[in-house]
C-alpha cells in the first residue's frame, strides 16, 4: 500500500508543479482496486493522500473492514453479490452489472502485473538497431545506425559490396510515369 500512496503522491507532484497554465490537460482519474486486506495504518496513509487530492478525479475500491471504515467514514458502502446489479449513482441512472474474475483469470492478471514490473531486458539481435526512446520528439533526429543508413548514389555506386547499387540509386532518381496510348478504334 505504501507504493500505491507513493504514486498518489508522485501525482498530486505533478499536478501542482502543472497548474497555472492555460493550455494544461486536465489530470487523468486515478483509481485503486484493492481486493487484498487493508490495515488501518495503510487505511489512514491512503486516506491521508486522498484528502490532500481534492480536486483530483479518484476512485477508490477497498474491502469494507474495521478500519478502512475508520480511515474513510464519509465513503460508500457498496454491497455486492454475484448476478445483482449495483446502482452507482456517479455512473448514471441504471444499475451497473459488475464483472468477476475466476481465479484463473486472477491468476493471469497477477502474472502479467509481476511481468510488467521486471527491469527490462537489454535489446538482442536486430532489435538492438533500433533508435533510442529517450529523445523528445522535438528534437532533432539522431543519425540512424550504419546499417541502416541508405547509401548516396556517390556511395551506392562506389561502394562494390553493395549488392543493389541501381535499387539503392532509384531511391532518389525523379519517378517518372508512362502512360498507355488508347486502344486503335476498329
Amino acid at each position: 500500500m505504501s507504493a500505491v500512496v507513493a504514486d498518489l503522491g508522485a501525482l498530486l507532484l505533478e499536478v501542482h508543479q502543472q497548474t497555472g497554465g492555460p493550455d494544461m490537460p486536465e489530470p487523468l482519474p486515478w483509481i485503486l482496486v484493492c481486493a487484498g486486506d487493508v490495515d488501518a495504518e495503510q487505511a489512514w496513509q491512503l486516506a491521508d493522500a486522498v484528502s490532500a487530492a481534492r480536486d483530483l478525479p479518484i476512485a477508490i475500491v477497498l474491502p469494507a473492514n474495521d478500519a478502512t471504515r475508520a480511515a474513510f467514514p464519509a465513503a460508500e458502502n457498496i454491497t455486492t453479490a454475484p448476478g445483482t446489479p449495483v446502482p452507482l449513482p456517479q455512473l448514471g441512472e441504471e444499475p451497473v452489472q459488475l464483472q468477476r474474475l475466476t481465479d484463473e483469470q486472477y491468476r493471469q492478471y497477477l502474472h502479467a502485473l509481476q511481468v510488467a514490473e521486471e527491469p527490462a531486458e537489454p535489446a538482442a539481435g536486430t532489435w538492438q538497431l533500433a533508435e533510442a526512446h529517450e529523445q523528445t520528439a522535438a528534437a532533432p533526429r539522431p543519425e540512424p545506425h550504419p546499417l541502416l543508413r541508405i547509401p548516396s548514389d556517390g556511395e551506392a555506386a562506389s561502394d562494390p559490396g553493395s549488392p543493389y547499387p541501381a535499387l539503392l540509386a532509384s531511391v532518389g532518381a525523379p519517378r517518372t510515369t508512362k502512360t498507355a496510348s488508347p486502344p486503335p478504334n476498329l
